[in-house]
């Protein structure tokens, strides 16, 4: 198993450095590569970002890889006539993905986020509410903007541990739907409650009736974490928490293996089964 990274060798985000150790401990020998490393591959499945370029798969498929698309966000298959054909599945990030971007003849399923490596519990003390948001990504266009939220681009796993409160903001629109729910994984492996917008990830993984979900404009995004303050310690808080604790089982790193393993057997089966309609009769 070969996921394909963007810059560097030695770029590969802890993520999928973390994944594939984690598959090769389950006997799926699995790495992250760079995709200038990409032509040595043979044999393998080769997990691509969704937006990848049809030179690459056109390289890896000629090399006899199967071919999976991450789909991470709104693009799902090349975009170039036929370009489909070169995919043979997708791992979508919410079920609106998969049932909007799917195509009939991939071999695909939904895999909610897992956190970000190396995340624990928070330290706040009981009582106080801290506030962070991790990441231009999450914040939209009010990063830096909302009052009593520190917002952090840099290092942000050096500082989770911080807070007790994580927020969650989208651009509305395609980014609501498409989005991937790191946010709410990494709240839940933190102990924290999400102050969320309702992207398509946080209300399939939260529930329609999640006690902490908030609008997309400023003034709705401050009330929410008004709400969120005064709630703290309470029944709603802890609603949110069960809700959250939940998640963390959903989104555990063996939880994700276990589904990536399942989507490789079935991606095998449904290529051994090509080969097979394609066979010429046996003789006799």
């Amino acid at each position: 198993m070969v996921f394909v990274h963007a810059g560097a060798s030695a770029d590969a985000p802890p993520r999928l450095v973390t994944l594939a150790a984690a598959l090769s401990e389950r006997g799926r020998s699995s790495r992250a590569v760079a995709a200038s490393e990409l032509r040595g591959v043979r044999d393998a499945i080769v997990i691509f970002a969704g937006d990848t370029g049809a030179g690459s798969l056109l390289r890896a498929r000629l090399s006899g890889n199967c071919t999976l698309l991450d789909v991470r966000g709104l693009p799902a298959g090349p975009r170039f006539p036929g370009g489909s054909r070169l995919v043979d599945g997708a791992i979508f990030r919410n079920c609106r993905q998969q049932k909007d971007l799917d195509r009939p003849r991939w071999t695909s399923r939904v895999i909610y986020d897992e956190p970000e490596p190396g995340l624990a519990p928070h330290s706040v003390a009981a009582g106080e509410f801290q506030v962070g948001c991790f990441g231009v990504s999450a914040a939209g266009e009010h990063f830096g903007k909302v009052r009593g939220v520190a917002f952090i681009d840099s290092h942000p796993l050096r500082h989770v541990g911080q807070f007790n409160c994580h927020l969650s903001l989208r651009a509305p629109g395609s980014a609501e739907l498409y989005q991937p729910g790191a946010e709410v994984a990494n709240a839940a492996a933190c102990g924290a409650v999400l102050v969320t917008m309702r992207d398509a990830a946080a209300v399939e993984l939260l529930g329609e009736d999640y006690p902490f979900y908030c609008a997309s404009d400023r003034g709705a995004v401050e009330d929410a974490l008004a709400r969120a303050r005064q709630l703290r310690g309470g029944k709603e808080w802890g609603a949110a928490l069960a809700r959250l604790r939940e998640v963390k089982t959903k989104t555990s790193l063996d939880a994700v293996v276990a589904q990536h393993l399942e989507l490789f057997v079935a991606l095998e089966e449904a290529g051994s089964a090509s080969k097979a309609e394609g066979a010429p009769p046996a003789a006799g």
